[in-house]
């Protein structure tokens, strides 16, 4: 009675594991190195085209919008705090000495960028930075 529970577990583990690899997959390559490389233990729950570029959504977590090159544009933790392996990575490095600074790398809700600056969502606060000139706003919410 134990294998065939056992057997059983495998069977549906295994099963939810090819369901993430395919759905995985089907994204592009540099979308779904950023998704594995800042959110490896999360499953891939939806992919699809927005506007002019893609979204994908990790099952309980974290919402990513990439541009039509697949560098992204947003990421949303959708009320989970964001890795900092990815803050470290991805803000410019006087963002995230800032962010270091004042004591508000675990409170990163969400992060978003365009030509002209960065965003970061933070528990109370939003700050903007601008990559023109390196200057940092905070705005309370």
């Amino acid at each position: 009675m134990k294998r065939i529970v056992l057997f059983i577990m495998l069977l549906v583990g295994l099963g939810m594991q090819s369901c993430h690899d395919s759905l995985l997959e089907e994204i592009p390559s540099p979308a779904a190195k950023f998704v594995s490389k800042y959110f490896p233990e999360i499953d891939v729950a939806a992919y699809g085209e927005v506007n002019d570029g893609y979204r994908v959504e990790m099952r309980n977590s974290a919402t990513i919008t990439f541009n039509d090159s697949y560098s992204w544009i947003s990421v949303n933790g959708n009320g989970g705090v964001l890795p900092q392996m990815l803050l470290f990575d991805e803000l410019p490095s006087e963002l995230y000495q800032h962010l270091e600074a004042i004591e508000e790398l675990g409170n990163v809700y969400a992060i978003s960028r365009d030509t002209k600056s960065y965003k970061v969502q933070l528990l109370d606060s939003e700050l903007t930075y601008e990559i023109a000139t390196g200057k940092i706003t905070r705005y309370n919410s």
